[in-house]
C-alpha cells in the first residue's frame, strides 16, 4: 500500500513538472501599481480622487484615503520602461488641486516565485 502511494505521488509530480508548473501557484500579492506615500498632502488640499498616469493615456484612479495612510493605485501598464509618473488629484467639484510628475524606478516582483505568475511591476512616489 505504501509503495502504491509513493508511485502515485511520483506520477503526479512528474505530470505537474511536464505541464510547466511543479508547484501550486496563487495570486497572493499580485497587484501591480504605484504606491503613493504621504497622501496627507492630498487630504490637506481637500482631494477626493487621485490619478496616476504612467504614460499620457494610461491612467488609473483611486479614492484618497485618510491622512497618514499609503495609497496603492493599480496600474497594469507599469513596466521597466516607465521612468516617470504623473500624480494629479481633484476635489469634490472636479477641480484639480495637485499635479506633479515624479521620476520612478519600477521594480519587478514575483510574489509567488519566479516559476509562478504573475510577474508584477511596482514603484513608489513620496509626495
Amino acid at each position: 500500500m505504501r509503495l502504491q502511494r509513493l508511485v502515485m505521488v511520483a506520477i503526479c509530480a512528474s505530470t505537474a513538472a511536464l505541464a510547466g508548473c511543479a508547484e501550486d501557484c496563487s495570486l497572493v500579492g499580485g497587484v501591480p501599481g504605484v504606491v503613493i506615500r504621504n497622501p496627507a498632502v492630498l487630504v490637506e488640499r481637500d482631494a477626493v480622487e487621485v490619478r496616476v498616469c504612467v504614460t499620457e493615456t494610461a491612467c488609473s484612479s483611486a479614492v484618497v484615503p485618510a491622512a497618514g495612510s499609503s495609497l496603492m493605485v493599480d496600474s497594469e501598464l507599469l513596466s521597466a520602461a516607465v521612468t516617470a509618473v504623473t500624480v494629479s488629484a481633484t476635489d469634490a467639484s472636479g477641480s484639480e488641486v495637485y499635479r506633479e510628475t515624479r521620476p520612478v524606478i519600477p521594480r519587478v516582483s514575483y510574489p509567488n516565485g519566479e516559476s509562478c505568475g504573475p510577474t508584477v511591476w511596482r514603484t513608489a512616489v513620496t509626495l
